[in-house]
């Protein structure tokens, strides 16, 4: 399904035939690439991919989203001032 979403909006999509074919091997294969041709590659990637300890970094920050106060993860996503309800003093 993600092949048939990435060809549609025009990306080049090619099969992975090494190892047992999967994100460890298209991974590998995408960055050999990448080194070979960057005057002419661009990639982006949307997963934690990477050697220790990136992919624990974006699992470490990435669980504390759940935790947040909806006003505040709100707030993070938009880029703007959270807002704290105030009540008169007497």
């Amino acid at each position: 399904m993600n092949v048939s979403r990435m060809r549609l909006m025009g990306a080049d999509v090619e099969a992975v035939s090494r190892g047992n074919q999967g994100l460890a091997e298209a991974v590998d294969a995408a960055m050999e690439d990448l080194v070979a041709n960057t005057e002419k590659t661009h990639y982006l990637v949307g997963s934690a991919v990477g050697p220790d300890p990136f992919p624990r970094m974006v699992r470490e920050f990435q669980s504390v989203i759940p935790a947040l106060e909806p006003s505040h993860a709100i707030a993070l996503a938009t880029n703007s001032p959270r807002k704290t309800a105030t009540t008169p003093s007497s």
